[in-house]
Parts: structure tokens; sequence; C-alpha cells
């Protein structure tokens, strides 16, 4: 759905549309980690995992506006299915729902875990949240699924060291409430996997913009079009 085009025509104003974290990258820039850096990604995890890709201090979109959709480069060629279609995604591996799934089979093979005790039997009720919350009352299930996490994340932060060769990387989402279990192992995977000229030129870092980084980055978006020269241009072609 051309939804830019029916929102303007609607409205009679300037609409602006872009991916989530796209967006919060543009914020980083500006308000954030990434402020003075010209080459940096923004990685968010959550329900789904997404990257926002600054180039040359410019927001990289790719051909058909799908640039930095890492959920979706495989990690497992013989892992979970995702919901594009392909099997042992990055997504499958360290979204919410597969931190759940982890510890889920590890309460079901007979691993103890306060987790059980907060959804009273009901498995299905553990989501990321808990997880995080039950590590830091030293659950073993819940830091073991997270320390898996970090390793899972570090391999697909290693494809993008490895491709891109950024000065920074900022987390965000699920994995800042994490870092202390997750950072190490995450670290460790980077040693390991990313080639070592690249791995010693990146600083891994969590994103300090909070709950409203995404809010941040899309009102970032209209500042960007207003106060850089490019976009002013395009700015008075939409009104005029």
């Amino acid at each position: 759905m051309p939804i830019k085009f029916r929102l303007e025509k609607k409205f009679q104003m300037p609409v602006e549309v872009e991916n989530d974290v796209r967006a919060q990258a543009l914020g980083e820039s500006w308000f954030g980690k990434g402020v003075g850096i010209p080459n940096f990604i923004c990685v968010h995890v959550g329900t789904g995992v997404g990257a926002g890709i600054i180039i040359n201090n410019e927001l990289y979109r790719g051909t058909s506006f799908t640039a930095g959709e890492i959920g979706h480069t495989t990690i497992d060629s013989n892992g979970p299915k995702c919901s594009c279609g392909n099997y042992g995604c990055l997504e499958t591996m360290v979204g919410g729902a597969a931190l759940a799934r982890r510890a889920q089979q590890a309460i079901r093979f007979g691993k103890e875990s306060i987790l059980e005790q907060w959804v009273q039997g009901d498995l299905d009720e553990i989501n990321g949240e808990m997880l995080c919350r039950a590590a830091q009352h030293g659950d073993s299930v819940a830091e073991e699924v997270l320390a898996d996490t970090g390793r899972y994340l570090g391999i697909g932060l290693a494809n993008l060291i490895n491709t891109l060769n950024p000065a920074l990387i900022i987390l965000s989402g699920g994995v800042s409430r994490a870092e202390h279990y997750l950072l190490k192992p995450l670290i460790k995977t980077l040693e390991k996997r990313a080639l070592t000229k690249p791995a010693n030129a990146v600083t891994i870092a969590i994103s300090e913009l909070g709950e409203n980084s995404i809010a941040i980055g899309a009102f970032t978006l209209v500042l960007n079009k207003l106060f850089t020269p490019t976009g002013l241009g395009d700015a008075l072609n939409s009104l005029f």
C-alpha cells in the first residue's frame, strides 16, 4: 500500500514513512551513541531482529528499501523454521519467542527453574522479560538461555562486521535489559568468528535512548530533512 502518498493526499502535508530500526539508527546518529561516528550499525533485538545502517553519515536503505533485515540471515540451516519460510534465521535464534522456546524445552527436559513457579506450570506464558528477571535471581536455566542468545547474536554481528567494517554497533531492545548475561558470550564469539582487523576496529555499545528510541528516530527523520542540505531540498520539493 502506498501509505505515504495516500496520507499526504488526505492531509495535504508532507509525510515520512520509514522502517522502525532504520529510523532509530538515524536518531542514534543525532542524539545517541552514534553522534560524530560516520559508519555504524544499530541492531534492535525484540520480537524480531533488524538493523539500521549508517554509512558515511547517511542512512543506507538499499535498492528496494529493505537494507538491514539481518534477522533473516541464516545462522543455522538446520534450525527452526522462520516466519519468512527459511530455516535457522537469526530471528529464530535470538528473538523473544526463541528465548521462551529454549527455556520451555529446558524445563520440559527436567531442569529446575523459578520460571515454572512464576507461570504456575503453564510454560507457554514464559517470555523474554521473565527470563531477564529470572537471571537476576540467579536462575541457571535463564542464564544459560541468555548466554546462548549472546553466542548466536555474536555470529550474526560477526557477519555484519566482516561485511561492513563499522566503527560501532549499537544494541537495543531486549538485549539492553540482559546485557550482563549476553555481552560476555557475544564478545567471545566475535573474537572467534570476526576477522581480526575489523573486529579490533569496532566497539559494541548499548543504546541509551531508552524505550522512546524509535519515536526519537521518527522525529529525527523530519529534522534530517529540515537541517541537512539534501534533506532541505527534498522537503521544499514536497511542499511546492
